[in-house]
């Protein structure tokens, strides 16, 4: 009898130390996720204050300064298409007027570099307009 006694006294102490260690190891990382999501509030509500009226209207209502991020890349980051327009329409105001020919060059050589990276590169399946 002392024996399953003493075996019984060895199992609850092993359990009451694996329970300690997980409820240590459980608050802090509680103490760290509230950490995360004082500092995710605090970005949040700068990110809120910072932009327009009825832009904000549209991300106040997400939980998480990621989805605000996110929300705002998707809306305003400019498209590789939108890009390639604008240096289209950029190519097409440049004008020599008073300035060198140098000046014009360099000024209309450096839009053409933007519309190179800016352009799926021609290839006899993607050129049409000659037999390559």
């Amino acid at each position: 009898m002392d024996r399953l006694l003493a075996t019984h006294d060895a199992d609850v102490a092993k359990l009451l130390a694996y329970y300690d260690d997980g409820l240590a190891s459980y608050e802090s990382q509680f103490t760290a996720y509230r950490t995360w999501v004082d500092e995710d509030a605090r970005a949040a509500s700068i990110l809120v204050a910072s932009i327009e009226d009825k832009v904000s209207a549209d991300i106040i209502e997400l939980d998480f300064a990621h989805q605000m991020w996110a929300f705002l890349r998707t809306r305003y980051e400019p498209t590789g298409q939108s890009t390639f327009l604008a240096a289209i329409r950029q190519e097409q105001l440049v004008r020599q007027g008073d300035g060198t020919v140098d000046d014009f060059y360099g000024q209309i050589s450096t839009i053409w570099r933007q519309l190179d990276t800016l352009s799926p590169p021609l290839s006899p399946s993607t050129c049409q307009s000659c037999l390559c």
